[in-house]
């Protein structure tokens, strides 16, 4: 049995360092810290393991006892992590609490009550033999618990894996629910059913082992497919120390990174990380609209003059555009916007002094709408279009596209990229 002492030890190091890892890369995501925990929880069981395996027969049950607080935190926090990582189940905190409630309950009658899972260890003629506990309540309510939380990870990912666009994450859902199909299945017949089914089986205390399946299995999609790395291998799209301004928000526009520019601009703190985009940018709602079309495919940039914030009704006007970023798999890990600082527009507006309706009917303009469609896409009716028409023309001097095209040129204040769609 001395290979299981060297497979707990490499195992120990190995998830201590990997969960350390994780937390250091996204130190303010959650799956990550449940994942640092759930790492925690496996290598204070591998510990528990190379002990045993190491200790004399004498002490062994003495670690034995002591790696179901392993067990038991393991299993509690891969369901925690399971729930987070799908966002299938949004659990109220009174359901969260119960979820670690239960399992504390159950730790707390094994340490100082009864043993939930063995009774005893014995060593002979070179193997290592557990001894099942007798049928209890306690026992009952470990092998419930355990058969409902993992069954119901199961449906979820698998549920995740089916519903999800993104090629990535079936990649990941598949390899996840596999690897804990089949470690649930291995590690739950050794440890508690065939114990009970079968008269004078003992179980080989592989369920550690067994159970090494998942995490590889969380390793590789870690590897692989970048599972809770969804970032950090795209910092190399953003170049630091240009004078443009550059930054990259997420999927659910917050802001991730920012170049040396618009940090210093904005006077950002360190932990500007995860800046929800009304925080940022003062036109924060159509820039929000703009980006659900980019993530659904609709366009695949759009070109606009924004408004970013740098303190209290202080803005920095910049004109630049707004571009899907993709992983080799085609899916949209982020939007990437970059500009310069357009000082033009702002004397554009209060010399002709035009109102946002207005700006927002020169927008329509330069994107090729009829009145009708620009009618639609503002909701107001074409009537209201005209009117507003009109008074952009007298305002500017003009009698027709062309004209107010020439007077916008003159400002500079188009976006100088090429795009799908403009913005001002």
């Amino acid at each position: 049995m001395y290979y299981m002492f060297y497979v707990c030890l490499v195992a120990a190091f190995c998830y201590l360092f990997m969960g350390i890892s994780m937390l250091i890369s996204n130190i303010n995501r959650k799956e990550n810290i449940i994942f640092f925990f759930m790492c925690l929880s496996f290598a204070y069981w591998s510990f528990c393991g190379l002990q045993l395996f190491a200790a004399e027969e004498s002490k062994m049950f003495f670690w034995l006892h002591l790696s179901f607080i392993g067990v038991i935190f393991f299993c509690t926090f891969s369901n925690h992590f399971i729930f987070t990582l799908t966002g299938l189940i949004h659990p109220p905190l009174f359901v969260t609490v119960l979820l670690y409630t239960f399992p504390v309950i159950i730790l707390a009658l094994h340490l100082f009550l009864s043993p939930v899972l063995f009774a005893d260890v014995v060593y002979e003629n070179g193997k290592i033999f557990f001894i099942q506990t007798k049928q209890t309540v306690i026992t009952l309510l470990y092998s419930l618990f355990v058969s409902i939380t993992f069954l119901l990870n199961i449906i979820l990912l698998i549920i995740w894996t089916l519903r999800t666009k993104s090629n990535k994450q079936k990649q990941q859902g598949i390899v996840l629910t596999i690897t804990l199909i089949l470690s649930i299945v291995l590690g739950t017949l050794d440890d508690i059913f065939l114990p009970r089914l079968l008269p004078g089986y003992n179980s080989s205390g592989y369920g550690l082992l067994f159970f090494l399946i998942w995490m590889v299995g969380i390793c590789w999609t870690i590897m692989r497919y970048k599972l809770l790395l969804s970032y950090r291998h795209i910092n190399k799209y953003i170049v630091l120390n240009i004078s443009d301004y550059i930054f990259l928000l997420n999927t659910t526009c917050k802001l991730i990174k920012a170049n040396k520019t618009v940090i210093k601009a904005l006077e950002l703190s360190d932990s500007y990380s995860y800046l929800p985009c009304k925080d940022l940018i003062h036109e924060h709602e159509k820039i929000e609209s703009e980006l659900k079309n980019l993530y659904s495919g609709e366009i695949q940039n759009f070109a606009c003059t924004l408004k970013l914030k740098c303190g209290a009704e202080k803005y920095i006007t910049v004109s630049g555009k707004f571009s899907t970023i993709e992983d080799k798999y085609g899916d949209i890990i982020g939007i990437l916007f970059q500009g310069t600082e357009n000082k033009n527009y702002s004397l554009f507006k209060e010399t002709y002094r035009l109102t946002n309706r207005e700006l927002e009917i020169i927008q329509t303009i330069l994107n090729g709408l009829t009145q009708q469609e620009a009618a639609e896409l503002l909701e107001i009716t074409e009537r209201t279009v005209k009117y507003h028409v009109n008074n952009i023309y007298n305002k500017l001097g003009v009698f027709n596209r062309a004209q107010l095209y020439k007077i916008i040129i003159n400002y500079n204040i188009l976006p100088k990229s090429q795009a799908d769609k403009f913005l001002l």
